[in-house]
């Protein structure tokens, strides 16, 4: 199984400013009367204490894919959906110190001097496999870093290298 989180990473920016040229093109800012019932409904099913910041309409793959940004209680999110409100992804941060225990525990045993830089938790669809949930945790280890997939049971889902973009942070 292959996770398709690469963009995650990315939480919280703009889909429109991760897209290329021609995908840029399509990307509609949205007020919130704009969105469909059945998004705001979906919305109200996974953040019922969210406000919508931001959202938005694109294409991918021939289909148009509605992106919202949220606020709530617990920070920040970010899910994308298809206009009959079908689920495609589902993002918020975590605060690191409030994952669940099987999870800082598998972190612990397999990276044990690790510092967790920021963690995700996060709900993609899958066609095979429906709905998957996990959290994304980025490490630093003395040698690299690396992100982590992780089921809420514990379970390592997927570890791979953290590639640096090579910009500076400091612009």
């Amino acid at each position: 199984m292959k996770l398709h989180y690469a963009f995650f990473l990315c939480l919280l920016t703009p889909l429109y400013l991760l897209a290329d040229d021609d995908e840029e093109d399509n990307f509609e800012e949205l007020r919130k009367s704009e969105l469909p019932e059945s998004v705001l409904v979906t919305v109200q099913k996974h953040f019922p204490e969210g406000r919508i910041r931001e959202a938005g309409k694109t294409a991918e793959d021939g289909a148009v894919v509605y992106i919202v940004m949220i606020q709530d209680r617990t920070g920040d999110a970010e899910m994308g959906t298809r206009a009959d409100g079908t689920l495609l992804f589902a993002e918020q941060k975590v605060n690191p110190r409030k994952l669940p225990k099987p999870v800082g525990a598998a972190i612990g045993s397999n990276y044990p001097r690790a510092k967790i830089e920021e963690a995700l938790f996060i709900t993609e669809m899958d066609e095979e496999e429906g709905e998957i949930q996990f959290f994304l945790v980025i490490l630093e280890t003395r040698d690299e870093r690396l992100q982590v997939a992780i089921r809420p049971g514990g379970e390592i889902l997927e570890v791979e290298p953290v590639e640096e973009t090579g910009e500076d942070d400091d612009e």
